[in-house]
């Protein structure tokens, strides 16, 4: 799918790039197995590779030539402390949002997803997210923390091997916190699409991953309530129309470049192990598959080019991004 995604506008052409990822073995095995692959499906397609120690000249010229960038896994705040520190766009951050206006696709692997956001989550485990455990000064990994992600995806905050490493109830404590909507948790061995121009989900993988909506997210004692949750499923396609913004009283407030509510737009239910209201998240332990039962709607966002409180609405070009956790 990536290389499809890439190839949407002339002849492919990648760059790996690999900052999230610790230098030596992992960098190297990573590069191997990511090369190796595309390859195989390639063979002719040119490839480069940007370390953590490219010059800035070097990493913007090569992502000016390319059609798409897979990020590789390791950890997510390396990715923004080169590219994006506290923040601060950069000049590579800028030729990755030329390539994304031009048609090119942004993928990545592991932290390659959680980077995705505006947000990203930087650590925690369910307990301590709720709340309902308390938080030992000898294990501040454990506790919920939250910076800036590199921006691509404004709407959501995404998290990675979501169902295997258990965590739904962290991702539901990060949307409360930051006061963001959506949160997009993606199971290992599946890929999430994200068409930002249409403002689609897409599953593209035989593994599921899960998008929850917290729109009207109630907190009572311990127990969250009023979730909606929806598996993301292969072959499904989940527009996000009419998403209000709901502002709240939080250290991350709302600042969106590219964001717009549209109209809503009601469509047939499939099954209601697809869409459902979650009515009680409490303490763990919290399964990754999310309790499913009354079926719901759908719901959609069409991006756009804005800035600030002004909105504008436009649908352009296929903007992808490609969510991958193996």
């Amino acid at each position: 799918r990536l290389l499809k995604l890439a190839s949407a506008h002339g002849p492919p052409r990648l760059v790996i790039a690999t900052a999230a990822t610790e230098p030596g073995y992992d960098e190297r095995s990573e590069l191997t197995g990511k090369t190796e692959a595309l390859r195989a499906w390639a063979p002719s397609m040119p490839v480069e590779i940007i370390r953590r120690g490219t010059s800035t000249a070097d990493a913007v010229a090569a992502m000016d030539r390319a059609t798409g960038i897979l990020f590789t896994g390791g950890s997510q705040a390396r990715i923004t402390g080169r590219y994006r520190p506290a923040g601060r766009d950069t000049a590579e951050v800028l030729a990755m949002r030329r390539l994304l206006d031009r048609g090119g696709v942004i993928a990545g692997c592991s932290a390659g997803d959680a980077m995705m956001g505006e947000l990203m989550l930087l650590g925690g485990d369910n307990a301590r997210a709720l709340g309902s455990a308390p938080v030992s000064g000898r294990e501040p990994d454990k506790e919920l923390r939250l910076g800036p992600g590199m921006a691509f995806l404004p709407w959501a905050i995404t998290d990675s091997h979501f169902f295997e490493r258990n965590r739904a109830g962290r991702l539901v404590a990060a949307l409360e916190k930051s006061g963001r909507r959506f949160g997009i948790g993606v199971g290992e061995d599946a890929a999430v699409e994200v068409d930002l121009a249409r403002g689609e989900v897409i599953g593209v993988s035989v593994s599921d991953s899960l998008i929850i909506d917290a729109a009207s997210l109630e907190r009572d004692g311990p127990m969250r309530r009023n979730l909606r949750a929806r598996l993301i499923r292969q072959g499904d396609r989940i527009s996000l129309r009419r998403f209000m913004l709901r502002i709240h009283n939080s250290p991350y407030p709302y600042r969106y470049s590219r964001g717009v509510v549209t109209r809503w737009s009601r469509a047939p239910t499939k099954t209601a192990s697809h869409r459902a209201r979650v009515s009680r998240l409490s303490r763990p332990p919290i399964s990754g598959s999310v309790p499913l039962s009354t079926a719901h709607n759908n719901w959609a966002i069409v991006p756009t080019k804005a800035s600030g409180n002004h909105t504008s609405f436009h649908v352009g070009r296929t903007q992808p991004l490609l969510v991958v956790v193996e």
